[in-house]
């Protein structure tokens, strides 16, 4: 039981973070959304109030998601990713520039677009 208040043994499961509401009469499989973070219900209404009541949770958990985020800017390792990132569109970038023979990186987009329509037309 991850929720307080879920009884373990009802036919309704709710899954938190989304509020969806599942029945399911069969126990093995019950128990498998239980296992991975579904609250189960004796009632259907026990389980939509459960799922209605659990919104305000929803909220601070997007707030902590932001917050993660916020706190991942202050790491080493996001900082070497983005680096990584932009390295690799660089590269992608001037092997574009290679295979079409376009002299400036700013000509760039005029080239393709130029290239693309005679490739298009012919």
């Amino acid at each position: 039981m991850p929720f307080p208040g879920a009884t373990g043994s009802g036919d309704w499961c709710v899954f938190g973070p989304s509020g969806t509401i599942q029945r399911q009469s069969n126990p093995a499989l019950r128990e498998g959304l239980e296992l991975t973070g579904w609250s189960c219900f004796a009632t259907e209404a026990d389980a939509k109030a459960f799922a209605s009541g659990n919104a305000i949770s929803q909220v601070k958990s997007g707030i902590t998601s932001t917050s993660d985020f916020l706190n991942l800017l202050n790491q080493r390792t996001t900082w070497i990713r983005i680096a990584e990132g932009a390295l690799g569109l660089g590269l992608i970038l001037v092997a574009i520039t290679h295979i079409t023979g376009a002299g400036k990186v700013s000509n760039l987009p005029a080239h393709i677009a130029k290239n693309g329509i005679k490739v298009a037309a012919a």
